[in-house]
């Protein structure tokens, strides 16, 4: 044997020797893998693995789901698995098995036609490739594809899956268009995997319910993303879609590039809302439903919901179209403290047009809503509401026959002591750009603020303020400008009036209406009318008021106001008598003045403009006679003075003064006249 006749056979041993090392390391990577199974997704299912077959260089595998949810823990083989083991390389080819073909034609109204998987996996560089590919007629006898690419990332152990479906007819009324999703799984420890992201996109999803109600999307996108801690997550989402068509017997409506996001921070790993909507449609607990409902909106540390789209457009039968451009919606929950948590809200909207082929078109320009709760205390209420809700057979009793029966002492308690921590703090804020009905009223630039909190002495203090530019009424040749008022009020004691606003409280009501009884409630209404007090401090209002069109400027119209409706504890009276008893006893002081300007030039011989326009209104003809009687004398309860009608209204300790004047003094005044 020569010299290179060895060489090459010392290579060739060498090679053979290489490749089977190879082989056997193959063969104990695969072994190893398998000891890895059974896998855990999200606590819903586990797959689990069987080797029916194995030889040197190939195996036979089985792969079973394991449903989690399932009370009987049902497995059904999925896949069937013919691995060919190569030095440092494997190829696997895959089927369904005929089992779960035919389930899977049977549930979703197809026939599948072949299917196919094909798996590469590399023991060296430690990468994991399949591709699946299933052809199927659906409903319709169209022919479809779906496609399936999965990826394993060996570093970060992370799985990426592509999908893609050329389109799907479940049956008539229900068919989805090109469908393509990726989605990618997290190690969560050792044999366990959760979703953490996707994103799905739809180009067309056509739906109808039983009532024969078309609803139709275009180009439809979800977005999932879901990051984890050692005791919580935080999960955002977004659902967007070009066009959302409504089609129904009464109404249509069609809204255009919208957008839902809701994004939640912290929270606990044991929420699961999927799971907890999944359990309700097996189990139709509402109860359960609703609680996790609550505990989704509220059980984190801050959350943000937003809903956005660029038009609306609604039609009802008889054609009245209205028109919503750009309206969004933006809700913020800070929940970190929830004694003391803050909720703000805002909604805006470019322009809203309603009545378009109608008698009466409204339009209604750059409109902003905006409030916010702070300070309240969130774990206190929504305690209430898991405590009380339901009965005892877990149901909303919802029959008002049986509405105030009973006292629940436990209930009671509770509310009274619900009322001593109540701390909030309300502001609310209102702007109006412009208002237009027709060509008969028009109204620029209104703004309006709200705002109250609980002061330190039981009561609850109130301030308002509007202001509108100008408010034209064209058929009655009327406009007022720079419309203004303040109004401060102090409203108390927050423990007698609480109860009341609490059990007339749509979210509330039903506990109310079920824990306590008749006479309770009736002694609630009784407390608060005779004990609460309310005080006016100083309001003050003012406007300018002329024709339309203008024709001379005037001073303002101004009113002023101060008032105490003082309690009348102890009162046993009916409750419309305490009223009575209230108002005999309230204090109070309002002044009015108008400019004579406004009003001397009607009814005279003027051929002014001013005068024709203020004579052809009801507006102002009824302010006309508000001042004068019908002999032109001043009405008695005004009086001239400096330019202006004044008219000054006292009420103190049942005795009523109007301009300095009593009532009787006023008649009998009213009396020697008519003499």
């Amino acid at each position: 044997m020569n010299k290179k006749t060895k060489i090459t056979l010392n290579l060739s041993i060498i090679a053979t020797l290489l490749a089977v090392s190879a082989q056997f390391y193959t063969n104990y990577k695969i072994n190893q893998t398998l000891q890895q199974f059974p896998y855990y997704f999200s606590d819903k299912f586990i797959i689990h693995v069987t080797q029916p077959k194995n030889t040197f260089f190939s195996r036979e595998l089985v792969f079973s789901l394991e449903n989690l949810q399932d009370k009987d823990h049902a497995k059904t083989e999925i896949i069937s698995t013919k691995l060919t083991a190569l030095p440092f390389a494997i190829i696997a080819n895959s089927e369904l098995p005929a089992p779960l073909i035919k389930q899977l034609n049977e549930k979703l109204n197809i026939t599948i036609d072949e299917n196919s998987i094909h798996s590469k996996f590399s023991v060296v560089g430690n990468y994991l490739q399949s591709t699946m590919q299933t052809k199927f007629r659906d409903f319709t006898n169209i022919n479809q594809v779906l496609e399936t690419n999965l990826n394993f990332a060996a570093k970060t152990k992370f799985v990426e899956i592509k999908t893609a479906l050329s389109a799907f007819n479940y049956n008539s009324v229900t068919k989805i268009g090109k469908l393509t999703g990726t989605y990618t799984l997290e190690p969560m420890g050792e044999h366990r995997y959760d979703l953490i992201q996707a994103n799905i996109s739809i180009d067309k999803l056509n739906l109808t319910d039983g009532e024969n109600n078309k609803f139709d999307f275009d180009k439809l996108n979800y977005q999932f993303d879901k990051s984890f801690n050692e005791q919580t997550y935080n999960l955002n989402l977004a659902l967007n879609y070009d066009k959302f068509t409504f089609s129904g017997k009464q109404k249509n409506f069609e809204i255009q590039n919208s957008t839902i996001t809701a994004n939640q921070v912290e929270i606990p790993n044991y929420l699961n809302f999927y799971e907890k909507f999944k359990q309700f449609n097996e189990e139709s607990s509402l109860k359960d439903l609703v609680l996790t409902g609550l505990d989704y909106l509220f059980e984190n540390k801050q959350s943000e919901w937003k809903i956005n789209a660029k038009e609306w457009r609604i039609n009802d039968k008889e054609m009245h179209l209205s028109t919503l451009k750009n309206p969004s919606l933006r809700l913020n929950i800070n929940n970190e403290k929830k004694q003391q948590a803050q909720i703000t809200s805002k909604f805006t909207l470019d322009s809203f047009v309603t009545g378009e082929h109608s008698d009466k078109k409204v339009q209604i320009q750059d409109i902003t809503v905006e409030n916010q709760i702070s300070e309240l205390n969130l774990s206190a209420h929504l305690s209430m509401l898991k405590k009380y809700l339901f009965d005892q057979n877990n149901q909303v009793p919802f029959d008002t026959e049986n509405f105030f029966k009973k006292d629940n002492p436990a209930f009671i308690e509770d509310l009274t002591a619900l009322i001593q921590e109540y701390h909030a703090q309300n502001q609310s804020k209102i702007a109006v750009k412009s208002i237009a009905i027709d060509d008969e009223f028009s109204l620029k630039n209104l703004n309006f603020d709200y705002s109250d909190k609980v002061s330190s002495n039981d009561q609850l203090e109130l301030k308002l303020h509007f202001l509108i530019d100008s408010l034209e009424l064209k058929n009655e040749n009327v406009q007022f400008t720079q419309l203004t008022s303040t109004i401060p009020i102090n409203l108390g004691p927050l423990s007698t009036i609480y109860p009341i606003y609490y059990c007339t409280n749509n979210l509330f009501a039903l506990t109310c209406a079920n824990n306590i009884g008749q006479n309770t409630y009736d002694s609630f209404i009784s407390k608060a009318i005779t004990d609460f007090h309310l005080d006016i401090p100083d309001a003050h209002f003012s406007t300018e008021m002329d024709t339309l069109p203008a024709s001379q400027k005037h001073p303002p119209i101004t009113a002023s106001l101060t008032a105490s409706v003082k309690a009348i504890p102890n009162k046993k009276r009916a409750d419309f008598l305490a009223i009575g008893d209230k108002l005999e006893k309230t204090d109070l002081s309002a002044q009015l003045n108008i400019p004579a300007s406004l009003i001397q030039d009607m009814f005279t011989d003027s051929e002014s403009e001013s005068t024709k326009l203020k004579m052809q209104s009801n507006a102002w003809l009824s302010l006309y006679h508000l001042i004068k009687t019908d002999n032109n004398a001043i009405n008695p309860i005004f009086e001239l003075k400096d330019d202006a009608y004044v008219s000054e209204y006292i009420q103190k300790e049942g005795n009523i003064q109007i301009n300095q004047k009593s009532l009787e003094a006023i008649r009998e005044s009213e009396v020697q006249k008519g003499n």
